[in-house]
């Protein structure tokens, strides 16, 4: 008998732009993979997002998402899916749970 997946709503019921993605990052953490930080030319937010200035946002982690784990358990709404870096991308919300990586399309400056 497997174990029926978690749903995934596609908006809080709050009318939070992020709260209904909390048992993701909750279950990442919980497998080990640590939030990190963000360059702070973004603003952090209380519910752990980074927003730009567009107001699109991403919680980060250290390691990769383990896509299949989350797959597993997790029953996702259209308009939530993996791109193909293996980030959480929410569409309609414009919020992502990604992985940090660094940016490279700033230029290296030397003291």
């Amino acid at each position: 008998m497997t174990t029926p997946k978690q749903p995934i709503l596609s908006r809080s019921p709050s009318g939070s732009l992020t709260e209904h993605l909390r048992p993701i990052i909750d279950f990442l953490i919980e497998q080990g993979n640590p939030p990190t930080l963000r360059p702070s030319y973004m603003r952090l937010e209380p519910d752990g997002f980074y927003i730009d200035r567009d107001g699109v946002g991403e919680f980060l982690f250290e390691q990769p998402l383990d896509v299949e784990a989350i797959q597993a358990r997790f029953d996702l709404p259209p308009g939530i899916d993996f791109t193909q870096e293996g980030d959480l991308w929410d569409g309609p919300n414009r919020k992502g749970i990604v992985q940090a990586r660094p940016d490279f399309s700033k230029p290296i400056v030397w003291d």
